[in-house]
């Protein structure tokens, strides 16, 4: 884990700009909160707090601070992209194996809503790709996780991506297999390349995405060195960086230059935010 032992003026500016930022385009998003403070993304939704990349999840990570969602995709035995991180659906569900044994269907008969082995709601629903774009298209912006490589999968997704009109406002997470599919499929869908996980935050491998058109990198946060964020300034890139959820953790990475941080704990990163926003005033700096 790299630690700087400075914390740089991440979280300075006005007070509107250390609110939730209302903007649904990621241009803005990380133009206006460079040097700010992180954009903050929930991974799988508020899914430290409530059952992971669900409807529910994702509204709750919006009421505690949340600039992005991040969520899943796999598909259905009927084709349809559904929100789902595990290859098998045992330890979200009270449904047992892989998402594609089942019709969409099918699957809305399990509950969705297990945590540490037991549902914690009477029901809930799995959550479509679709049901999440109808909801949130225009009111945060989305980093999606692609499981899916088949090419009929990725046109279904592109297809949706297209049809709400999310350029500028989601990426896709994908591959570099993946990627190249993509782009075959439709030029403007934009994606983000995820290579090996130890190789993530290394200069070659942003580089390597950013001559594919990237503007975004998510490293590990145990790969990363010194020379990432420096890096990806050169480079005009943002690095997300999964991910942290304590207090002291949120702290090195945003010391260490991370542009958005992927947290399960939404509530924690927004009170860290604030307390660096509070202890830069109460230093006398200018805000």
């Amino acid at each position: 884990m790299m630690v700087c032992s400075t914390l740089p003026d991440r979280c300075r500016a006005g007070r509107k700009k250390r609110e939730r930022m209302k903007s649904v385009s990621l241009t803005e998003l990380y133009r206006e909160l460079k040097g700010v403070r992180p954009v903050r993304i929930a991974h799988r939704g508020a899914s430290g707090l409530y059952p992971e990349n669900t409807l529910l999840a994702m509204r709750k990570a919006l009421d505690l601070g949340a600039d992005m969602i991040e969520f899943d995709l796999r598909l259905t035995k009927d084709g349809v992209p559904i929100l789902q991180h595990d290859r098998v659906i045992d330890r979200n569900s009270t449904g047992k194996g892989e998402p594609a044994l089942y019709t969409l269907e099918e699957l809305r008969k399990f509950n969705f809503s297990v945590m540490k082995n037991e549902p914690v709601y009477e029901s809930m629903r799995v959550a479509t790709f679709e049901e999440v774009l109808e909801e949130f298209h225009d009111r945060v912006t989305m980093n999606i996780q692609v499981y899916v490589t088949s090419e009929p999968g990725l046109r279904t997704i592109c297809s949706l991506y297209r049809k709400y009109e999310m350029f500028d406002r989601g990426f896709l997470a994908v591959g570099h297999e993946a990627a190249r599919m993509v782009r075959r499929i439709d030029p403007e869908v934009e994606v983000a390349i995820l290579g090996p996980s130890d190789q993530r935050a290394l200069p070659e491998e942003i580089r390597r995405c950013a001559e594919f058109g990237c503007r975004f990198f998510q490293p590990f946060r145990d790969f990363l060195r010194p020379e990432t964020f420096a890096c990806a300034e050169e480079l005009g890139m943002y690095g997300n960086v999964f991910f942290s959820d304590t207090d002291v953790l949120n702290r090195r990475l945003i010391a260490a230059g991370a542009a958005g941080i992927l947290t399960n704990r939404m509530d924690l990163l927004r009170e860290t935010c604030e307390a660096l926003a509070a202890e830069q005033e109460s230093d006398g700096r200018p805000i």
